[in-house]
């Protein structure tokens, strides 16, 4: 793994480090642990209220903008098996990416975070997952 590859999870995992003890409870069935990958401190999202899993398409689409922002991460085989679009609390806006976890069969973990703002498809996203569906309730 290159120097800057492990320099975004660092960056990624520092961010994350406090996200499931600031977040308040959910039900069950809304809430997600997600470990990380490299053995930090897992992050805990509630999906549908503060994140959503991206589907296949826009997975695709927002790969391809990491990858083409961050080309280091192609040689590092970079391909991640979902990517989450998480709204930190306190925080602004971050892509999770997840992959499997090679210690924990049928389950993922998190392998790198990126501020979501910086790539020009996050707000189409947004309003996609979010926004459109906060406003017809």
């Amino acid at each position: 793994m290159s120097a800057t590859f492990r320099s975004v999870v660092l960056l990624g995992s520092l961010l994350l480090a406090g996200a499931a003890r600031a977040q308040p409870a959910a039900p069950d069935d809304a809430r997600r642990l997600i470990a990380n990958c490299f053995g930090g401190a897992a992050i805990e999202l509630r999906i549908g209220d503060n994140s959503v899993v991206l589907d296949a398409a826009d997975r695709e689409q927002v790969q391809f903008a990491m990858l083409r922002r961050y080309p280091m991460l192609a040689g590092q085989g970079f391909a991640p098996t979902d990517i989450v679009l998480w709204q930190k609390p306190g925080a602004d806006w971050i892509y999770v990416a997840l992959q499997a976890d090679a210690e924990r069969p049928g389950q993922s973990c998190f392998a790198a975070t990126f501020a979501a703002t910086i790539f020009a498809i996050t707000p189409v996203l947004q309003q996609k997952y979010f926004f459109a569906a906060r406003s017809r309730t």
